[in-house]
């Protein structure tokens, strides 16, 4: 049967209500974690379509409507609109388009605070862009990274250039590869030496959207990645951790979240999912919430992940991998009970597991016909400031 979930003890913005016999409110702030010294990811899987990127907009509305310093990695542009809204009612809310962003904005070069942290970011890059190096390779990649960051002004395009003027085949072979994924769609995103230019975060609500990004389908393996992909993996990567070291530049006691669309092709990584504890170390010391949107549970599993998720929304899911993924998540029993609950949601509705490890169906609400056309991520419905607000449609007990 259902779980009642107490009201007590719940804080935060209004976002719907328990399913079931015994209606209950739900409340939910992203931030409570950290105040309680708990793992700050939240994490928001489900199949496309069942709602899961309509409660993500409606958590980055209420943090920035609360003064929350916001960054959103947005691969597929659907926060973009949320961005219009916040500043037409007077709020500081930007889109960045990292394809017309300055050229070396994201050069992990340009990231770490000492030399050491600059050639990890450097190899990790490298890594993401070209999965299986042989031996040498690997070796002639570490030399080189070495080689440019203790001289004058390192970047990636050096250790490329560096790399092609080598006598040694391994390198030379590599830095061949390596020159033509620079001259990729994007690629002067972190192959262009940074031009240093600098994005001031404080009290903003940020979007980086990425269009023009190829990200693979979830159901590719790595190994089998184009350059594109591994490309557009590398650059969603970097823009993560762009993001974990501007709120990381911010007094710890400002309130901060960072959502990450897409998550799977992050946390599907060594290198990603390295990430996440870093921003969930951040969050409990640094006031920030960490939020992944993902259409694929099964990487958020991986252990370094899993730990620092404190709550799970899981709409609707009916691959049946995916389902035991789901079920692993949220901690429930993977009964066949349980598993024709988590196939047989609506629209909007979502197995909620909290703080506490309570765990109960519920719905979110828009409110407003204003908000739902807002927020309404449906391709086929145009988004036209003239179009009508969808039906809201009946939840089928």
């Amino acid at each position: 049967g259902d779980q009642v979930m107490p009201d007590a003890g719940w804080v935060g913005p209004y976002i719907g209500e328990t399913l079931g016999r015994a209606r209950s409110v739900v409340h939910f702030d992203p931030l409570v974690a950290a105040a309680r010294n708990r793992p700050t990811a939240v994490a928001i899987t489900g199949e496309p379509g069942g709602g899961k990127t309509t409660l993500a907009l409606l958590l980055i509305l209420q943090l920035a409507l609360r003064g929350t310093t916001v960054a959103v990695i947005d691969p597929k542009g659907d926060a973009e609109s949320l961005a219009g809204w916040l500043s037409e009612r007077g709020r500081q809310a930007r889109v960045v388009p990292l394809g017309s962003a300055a050229p070396g904005l994201l050069d992990p070069f340009s990231f770490g605070d000492d030399l050491a942290e600059r050639r990890t970011m450097a190899t990790e890059t490298l890594r993401l862009l070209l999965p299986r190096m042989s031996e040498e390779r690997e070796s002639a990649m570490v030399q080189a990274v070495g080689a440019v960051a203790s001289g004058e002004a390192p970047s990636l395009g050096k250790v490329v250039s560096h790399l092609e003027q080598s006598p040694d085949p391994a390198s030379s072979n590599l830095g061949a590869v390596l020159r033509s994924m620079s001259e990729m769609r994007l690629a002067r995103l972190c192959f262009a030496p940074s031009g240093g230019q600098r994005i001031d975060a404080a009290g903003w609500t940020t979007v980086f959207t990425l269009a023009g990004l190829t990200l693979p389908d979830t159901s590719i393996k790595r190994d089998d990645f184009s350059y594109e992909q591994r490309l557009s993996v590398a650059l969603l990567y970097l823009v993560s951790q762009f993001a974990r070291r501007l709120l990381n530049g911010m007094d710890r006691r400002l309130p901060k979240a960072i959502f990450l669309d897409e998550a799977w092709a992050v946390t599907s990584t060594p290198q990603g999912a390295k990430l996440i504890p870093e921003v969930s170390r951040m969050g409990r010391s640094r006031n920030t919430a960490l939020i992944m949107v993902s259409q694929n549970a099964g990487d958020l599993l991986n252990e370094q992940v899993t730990n620092c998720i404190s709550s799970v929304f899981a709409f609707r899911s009916s691959e049946r991998v995916e389902v035991s993924n789901v079920m692993a998540l949220l901690g429930v029993e993977p009964s066949d009970e349980h598993k024709s609950v988590l196939r047989g949601l609506g629209n909007g509705e979502c197995i909620f597991r909290d703080l506490d490890d309570r765990a109960g169906r519920i719905g979110v609400d828009l409110i407003s016909d204003d908000l739902r056309k807002w927020l309404d991520t449906n391709p086929t419905r145009a988004r036209s400031p003239e179009h009508d607000a969808p039906e809201p449609q009946p939840r089928s007990e």
